[in-house]
């Protein structure tokens, strides 16, 4: 039996281009793991609605934790 993956042709598309020119792929991390902020995650946390993403771990010394990040409900990025 085979096994595929898919990926969106802008992705590939980057990921050709960066080989040509450095031999390489770089891809950034931000060092956090997130879940899905449930109806009754928000219900324990005081909120309304289960809009989010809760911000489980910081990885030490990432570099989210450089920048000062801390376990949290992020409600909304970038004014959305």
């Amino acid at each position: 039996m085979g096994l595929s993956f898919a990926i969106p042709i802008n992705v590939a598309t980057e990921i050709a281009d960066q080989l040509k020119v450095s031999g390489k792929v770089s891809r950034g991390r931000i060092g956090v793991m997130i879940q899905e902020v449930t109806k009754e995650l928000a219900e324990s946390f005081g909120l309304s609605d289960g809009n989010g993403a809760l911000v489980v771990t910081v990885e030490k010394g990432g570099p989210a934790d450089l920048a000062g990040s801390k376990r949290d409900i992020i409600m909304q990025f970038d004014e959305k």
